[in-house]
């Protein structure tokens, strides 16, 4: 990867213009809490006046008259901020539906991120879930769930984005077309799995598609069900989703202990991120190649040269080096295409004598062109510490295949995480627009604010430009 020169910056987005009745609307909305809290201090004095005696007046009215302006200035709407609900009264006191009760702002644009409720501890699955909706090929995967009215030729087809072995594809269309009465296909295919003996040449495949398909038919549901729900929000103009992602969080304690399903403990965005992208089709993830260089200083030579690794994985984890005080993004993937390496490899050398040959490094390159770029800054270390080291992050990355074909890709979004490693909250941001995603709350970002938290970053996602 070749640092690029930064571009300029995103191009506006369009907004929904304010017509004539959207500003007066406005006006009557700020006139109406006005005068609420005009007639909150008066009262409050009056009230005050009416309960002390006249001896105490001069000094507590103004006390009182003091403290009730600062806190009804306290409540004044703002964009963003929530503002007092009536009851039944509110339509009689507050005709205009405010933001905090659902509706977006009208000077927000109409393809702004809608929020996402917190319903204790949740920022990490919150942000993640904003942090992936800008994937288009993710967003619109888990939009299409597998559901019980599929036929095989449709299923045949969600199946072939994993590349099963052909044999394992025919045996299971033998095995539905013999089931009476006919059952749900996705359903026989994970009977079907847990039943099936593959030849040993298979075996390492299957487990693996195994595992994949568990993990997807517990996380898909409550996946698609709140994306369900955040397309309800946009197509509603609302500002808040109406469902959270404590189902989402509940799917992921039941395929690893390390995601609890309540509780105060801090949870590793990252490692929710792992189990959500292991589910995705081959296609969507990143096809990487790595290759050892063991060491035969005082061994005999190798019997068969080590094989290159060939995997997919959903995102790159990139580490600090400690000679570098001034690390750049473009650095830490150098870093990690070529870098040193603590391993061993036991192996038969050319004596006919097994050793345990140490690895001095190893090196990383992608076979193809990744359909999306993520990246996992691997700022929480084992001694229990978190790593605030700042990083330049440059708008565009470009990927370099070994045949020397390049394509460019731009940042799309990203996730922060503040405090420490025993506690702290999560954010994302998306690029498009400088949002910036807290929970519920959306909201614009200045230019230095957003390079002041990209500096701070944690998880970034490239898309090809």
């Amino acid at each position: 990867m070749a640092r690029v020169p930064p571009l300029s910056a995103s191009p506006p987005v369009a907004r929904k213009p304010l017509n004539f009745c959207s500003k007066l609307k406005q006006l009557a909305e700020i006139i109406l809490q006005l005068a609420i809290r005009v007639l909150f201090v008066g009262g409050t004095i009056l009230l005050t006046a009416a309960v002390f005696p006249t001896a105490c007046h001069a000094i507590v009215i103004p006390t009182v008259g003091f403290s009730a302006t600062l806190l009804s200035a306290f409540f004044f709407p703002q964009e963003n901020l929530a503002i007092p609900y009536f009851g039944l009264l509110d339509p009689l006191i507050r005709p205009i539906p405010p933001y905090a009760q659902g509706q977006m702002p009208s000077d927000m644009p109409l393809n702004a991120p809608r929020g996402l409720i917190n319903t204790g501890n949740n920022c990490p699955f919150n942000s993640l879930i904003q942090f992936l909706e800008v994937d288009p090929l993710v967003a619109h995967w888990f939009r299409h769930p597998l559901t019980a009215e599929m036929d095989m030729a449709a299923f045949q087809q969600f199946l072939a984005g994993y590349h099963p072995p052909d044999q394992l594809v025919a045996d299971f269309v033998t095995y539905a077309a013999a089931q009476r009465p006919p059952r749900p296909i996705p359903a026989m295919f994970r009977e079907f799995l847990q039943n099936d003996q593959p030849p040993p040449e298979h075996l390492p495949q299957i487990r693996k598609l195994r595992e994949t398909y568990e993990h997807l038919l517990i996380l898909q549901r409550p996946y698609s069900e709140l994306l369900a729900a955040y397309d309800q929000a946009l197509r509603g103009n609302l500002a808040v989703v109406s469902a959270d992602s404590q189902a989402l969080r509940l799917a992921l304690n039941q395929i690893t202990p390390l995601i609890i399903p309540a509780g105060p403990v801090q949870i590793d965005a990252s490692e929710a991120m792992r189990y959500i992208l292991d589910i995705l089709p081959d296609d969507y993830k990143m096809r990487i190649e790595t290759t050892y260089y063991p060491n035969t200083n005082g061994r005999s030579p190798l019997a068969q040269p080590m094989v290159p690794k060939e995997e997919r994985v959903g995102f790159l984890t990139l580490e600090f080096f400690d000679d570098d005080p001034a690390p750049t993004l473009e650095k830490l993937c150098d870093y990690y295409a070529d870098h040193g390496n603590n391993g061993s490899y036991k192996a038969l050398g050319t004596d006919g004598a097994v050793y345990e040959y140490p690895l001095d490094r190893c090196t990383v390159r992608f076979l193809e062109f990744p359909p999306t770029l993520r990246f996992h800054i691997k700022r929480f270390t084992p001694a229990i510490a978190k790593n605030d080291t700042p990083i330049q992050v440059p708008p565009e990355l470009q990927v370099t295949l070994a045949n020397g074909e390049r394509k460019k890709y731009r940042l799309a979004s990203s996730i922060h995480h503040a405090g420490t490693v025993h506690g702290g909250h999560y954010t994302s941001f998306k690029e498009d627009g400088r949002y910036w995603m807290d929970d519920s709350r959306i909201s614009f970002v200045d230019s230095t604010t957003w390079d002041e938290h990209l500096r701070e970053t944690y998880v970034l996602c490239y898309l090809p430009v």
